[in-house]
């Protein structure tokens, strides 16, 4: 999913979906192609930094390599 701000005449609006489409309206497309939002008019289109995955830390047994010289 993908996050956009959608800026109409009156509001700002925040929403995720997968995809848009661009015609006569601008339409969001969420997962299985379900129609997420429909905006007949607005003043721009923003496409939001996707929320970063938390990075797992490496949890395995192996030991810690030695350093050089010692």
């Amino acid at each position: 999913m993908i996050k956009y701000q959608v800026k109409t005449e009156t509001d700002q609006h925040e929403l995720e979906a997968v995809t848009f489409i661009q015609g006569d309206d601008l339409r969001f497309i969420g997962e299985q192609g379900a129609i997420v939002a429909i905006f007949t008019s607005f003043e721009w289109l923003k496409v939001m930094p996707a929320d970063p995955k938390p990075v797992e830390e490496d949890t395995s047994s192996s030991p810690a390599p030695e350093l050089a010289g010692e």
